[in-house]
């Protein structure tokens, strides 16, 4: 193979003035030299559900010292049906490995381990069911790895999912991975869904580690549904960007590719993306219908 002669991405240095340098061994393979880290883990589906209802998903950066508040607001009349917490973890040369744990509202929680990538260093992508421990309003984050050159947890997105008879009947499905990588394009398909007839109302949320300080954007199904998005949008080192794709899908849809472009060498970590559509009426409508297709598909 050529060598070709690239930038090694960097984490951007934070106030305490440390970063992690990935240093890029050029003739280490033709995915590194894509910008792609060795091992990816594609963002694949693990959970699915049809329901009167929707999912809220908001984040936190967590890079200053592992600890936050995220707030989820919910529609009156509504009853959690599940909730998940996903975050990533970076970790520099010769530490120890990473701890999957946290706290969120005083109760610590052990996150289970979706993935690990990354050139020289690594970088792990954790998930919790929390659904027994979030709260309407305020959910606070604490204890989650940060140790100044050694350890950082990049942020988090609280993924929520709720019931609620008097709003329309959606399809909600969450994909999971760990994908690290600049100066490309990633993608993530979204399946197992049928869109209603129109109106359609649909939406997505990015969940992305670390930041590109600009000169980034957010697809769907091949359209720019966003720009300059992935840039700290939710605090230091993550950014959850939720956006409408009504236009961008189709009555009688079943598949939907999301995608993010990162053209820059500062890196991205795609770790979960959720998705809501609209979906047919039950044929029993009169009477609360709940369709869940597995959970954790991909564990």
């Amino acid at each position: 193979m050529d060598v070709k002669n690239i930038q090694s991405p960097t984490f951007t240095t934070l106030s305490d003035g440390k970063q992690f340098n990935y240093d890029l061994n050029q003739n280490q393979s033709d995915v590194s030299v894509m910008g792609i880290a060795p091992n990816p883990i594609p963002l694949t589906e693990f959970y699915n559900i049809t329901l009167y209802g929707d999912y809220v998903a908001n984040g936190i950066g967590l890079a200053i010292n592992g600890a936050g508040t995220i707030n989820i607001s919910l529609p009156n009349g509504s009853t959690i049906v599940a909730a998940f917490l996903f975050w990533d973890v970076s970790k520099s040369i010769g530490t120890l490995p990473v701890l999957p744990s946290g706290i969120l509202n005083g109760n610590p929680i052990t996150g289970t381990l979706i993935g690990s990538t990354g050139f020289d260093s690594e970088v792990n992508g954790f998930y919790a069911d929390v659904t027994n421990l979030v709260k309407i309003g305020d959910n606070e984050l604490a204890g989650f790895p940060r140790i100044p050159g050694r350890y950082q947890t990049d942020g988090a997105s609280l993924v929520v999912i709720y019931y609620n008879y008097g709003l329309p009947y959606k399809t909600i499905v969450l994909n999971k991975g760990i994908f690290y990588f600049f100066r490309e394009t990633a993608y993530t398909t979204i399946n197992n869904f049928k869109a209603a007839n129109s109106p359609i109302i649909a939406k997505t949320t990015y969940m992305v580690g670390q930041t590109t300080n600009g000169n980034d954007a957010a697809y769907f199904n091949g359209s720019t549904i966003a720009t300059n998005v992935f840039n700290f949008s939710s605090g230091f080192f993550w950014s959850n960007v939720t956006l409408d794709v009504s236009n961008q899908v189709n009555p009688g849809d079943t598949t939907a590719i999301a995608g993010i472009l990162n053209a820059q060498s500062n890196i991205l970590i795609w770790v979960a993306q959720a998705f809501s559509v609209n979906a047919p009426l039950p044929k029993t409508p009169s009477k609360p219908s709940t369709e869940v297709r597995g959970i954790d598909l991909c564990k």
